[in-house]
């Protein structure tokens, strides 16, 4: 298991990791069935502890290799997905968003509890899908307020409540702005996410801006519409007609 890291036992941080992979070497060559009835959950709260280690220290050379531009792939995700077989380019992405979200002074709450251990990655990428509805709303300081009220949540709450609190935090922020701004900030907030479902479905989560949401309601309730009959011309949009089987 410890491979080409033999070679760098001496080196820094590369050192301590051959030492670390030598020991797990020599827990996974021990029989599961020895351990103690009562050591089997610690047993799992020690690897619990290994794998929160690892995301942390992976995300620190993550963070170090985007501040060097070390990275000779496509992307920083390719790089790191290249690096890590058995990681999924998914959590790869996942990993270089949050380490560079880290990077940045205005995310200094959210970084603490990431390199702490406190917020797993993939909490830590909840939370800024939250902040990036929020920030278009709020000023600077509003903002590092808004991650320490997030965070308890993000870490031991559920997605529906931090979807609320976010709710809650613009609809408090929204009506301090004025018009103009109102309207920027929610042209701001607007993004699409896209990702394959089951078969050849794709699946799309919109965050749209009032005028948008009116649009889209227009499109979807004309899609909607059953198909007429025989006797009836089409008055629904072309592509829905051209779906509709004869």
């Amino acid at each position: 298991m410890q491979g080409d890291l033999t070679e760098q036992a001496g080196g820094p941080v590369t050192g301590a990791l051959a030492d670390a992979l030598g020991s797990l070497d020599m827990a996974l060559t021990d029989d599961t069935w020895r351990v103690p009835e009562g050591g089997l959950g610690l047993t799992l709260d020690q690897l619990d502890s290994l794998r929160r280690g690892v995301e942390r220290l992976t995300l620190a050379l993550v963070a170090d290799a985007d501040q060097r531009g070390t990275e000779a792939a496509s992307s920083l995700t390719d790089w790191v997905a290249g690096h890590s077989p058995s990681l999924p380019v998914r959590e790869a992405h996942q990993l270089v968003t949050v380490a560079r979200a880290c990077a940045q002074p205005a995310h200094g709450p959210l970084a603490a509890a990431v390199r702490s251990g406190a917020m797993p990655a993939r909490k830590a990428a909840r939370m800024l899908s939250a902040l990036a509805q929020i920030r278009p709303f709020v000023d600077a300081a509003d903002y590092e307020a808004d991650q320490h009220i997030l965070i308890p949540l993000a870490v031991n709450g559920t997605d529906r409540e931090l979807t609320m609190a976010t709710r809650h935090l613009v609809a408090w922020a929204a009506p301090e702005r004025d018009t103009e701004a109102l309207a920027a900030a929610q042209r701001q907030s607007r993004t699409l996410l896209e990702r394959p479902g089951a078969g050849v479905v794709t699946e799309f989560t919109w965050r749209l801006n009032p005028e948008g949401a009116a649009f889209v309601r227009a499109a979807v309730d004309a899609l909607g519409e059953p198909p007429p009959s025989a006797d009836e011309p089409d008055t629904r949009s072309p592509g829905n007609a051209a779906a509709t089987p004869s």
